[in-house]
């Protein structure tokens, strides 16, 4: 089973390879076990939460 992190570190690493936003990089770069178990505005989510808590930790 996959964890949300894992799924959006995924994320993450495909729209950096594919130079693309996670918008895109989730519709076409992503295996569909995987768009199937998780909804793209949880993953956006959980990234933009963990974005805000590594500026915080920054202050």
């Amino acid at each position: 089973m996959l964890e949300i992190s894992k799924v959006a570190d995924t994320l993450v690493n495909q729209a950096a390879i594919f130079n693309c936003t996670f918008k895109k990089a989730w519709k076409y770069y992503m295996h569909p076990a995987v768009t199937e178990n998780f909804s793209y505005e949880d993953i956006v989510s959980y990234i933009n939460e963990k974005m805000k808590l590594g500026q915080e930790y920054l202050k």
